[in-house]
């Protein structure tokens, strides 16, 4: 799987309230599950690319982050992260931004993406969606995947839609 890219920062005007937090979604609290770790990544980023007037060093990015980490195998990956990096006299030694990005994302990434959404291909089925919703799911799929979407694959999707008498 290719690795997260460093965000593009766009330069964007000063802020006129330095000290004001910009009003955004935060992100969605993390829990573990590899498939939204690039998503919970991107949400992370943005909020801290709109807010960089008070996320202004590494060590409040990174704690930013990982106050969302709130339950399941991120947390348990957070306190023993934290427990790594704690020094005898209890000081935190936090690494550079980039490098816990790293971090996450090696402990994160699905084993194998391509693999799992073939797998997830396979098992499709439409249930209560409607034709567009599983042409979406197995379009991000496809995508995840790593196929070029043919003529085959798109008459594949067909035998997935729920047969109306």
């Amino acid at each position: 799987m290719d690795p997260i890219p460093e965000p593009t920062l766009i330069p964007l005007p000063t802020p006129n309230h330095p000290n004001k937090e910009f009003t955004l979604n935060k992100p969605s609290p993390f829990l573990g599950d590899r498939k939204k770790i690039r998503s919970f990544l991107r949400e992370c980023g943005l909020y801290l690319h709109v807010n960089r007037n008070l996320y202004v060093n590494d060590d409040e990015k990174i704690g930013f982050i990982l106050s969302f980490m709130t339950g399941g195998e991120a947390l348990q990956w957070k306190e023993q992260w934290l427990d790594s990096i704690t020094g005898t006299n209890g000081d935190l030694t936090f690494p550079n931004y980039g490098d816990f990005i790293k971090k996450i994302v090696e402990a994160f990434t699905p084993v194998d993406v391509t693999q799992d959404a073939v797998h997830q291909i396979k098992i499709l089925k439409q249930g209560n969606k409607t034709a567009e919703q599983l042409v979406t799911e197995f379009k991000l799929l496809v995508g995840q995947a790593r196929y070029p979407i043919t003529p085959n694959r798109i008459i594949s999707i067909s035998s997935k839609l729920s047969k109306k008498h």
